[in-house]
C-alpha cells in the first residue's frame, strides 16, 4: 500500500488521520507491506505528517519497506503554470526511485 499525504498544521490532516484511526486495534493492516511519498513544497519538507503517519503505520501493525519509501523535496518555483514540475533534474531524481 502507497501513502502520499499532505502535512496540515505540522501533522496529518484530521480526516485521514481519523480513517487511520479507526483501523487502530484491528488486523485490518496487520503485516500490510506499506511505503510513503513525500513530495512536498513547504519549508518543512512535511516531516510533521511522514513522521505522524509513521506513529500510526507502527500502531496498524503495517510492515514499512524503506527502500520504497520516497523523499523528494520541490520548490515552488519548480512548478509550472500547468502544476507539472518543469525542472528535469527533479523529474529524474523522481524515476530513479
Amino acid at each position: 500500500m502507497l501513502f502520499c499525504t499532505p502535512e496540515y498544521a505540522g501533522a496529518l490532516p484530521g480526516s485521514f488521520k481519523n480513517l487511520l484511526d479507526w483501523a487502530v486495534g484491528s488486523d485490518a493492516m496487520d503485516g500490510k507491506l506499506v511505503a510513503r511519498i513525500n513530495v512536498s513544497s513547504s519549508i518543512t519538507g512535511a516531516a510533521g505528517a511522514h513522521e505522524s503517519l509513521r506513529t500510526v503505520l507502527g500502531y496498524l501493525g503495517t510492515r514499512i519497506v524503506e527502500e520504497a519509501c520516497v523523499h523528494l523535496p520541490v520548490p515552488r518555483d519548480a512548478i509550472g503554470a500547468d502544476g507539472l514540475i518543469g525542472d528535469e533534474a527533479i523529474r529524474e531524481r523522481g524515476a530513479r526511485r
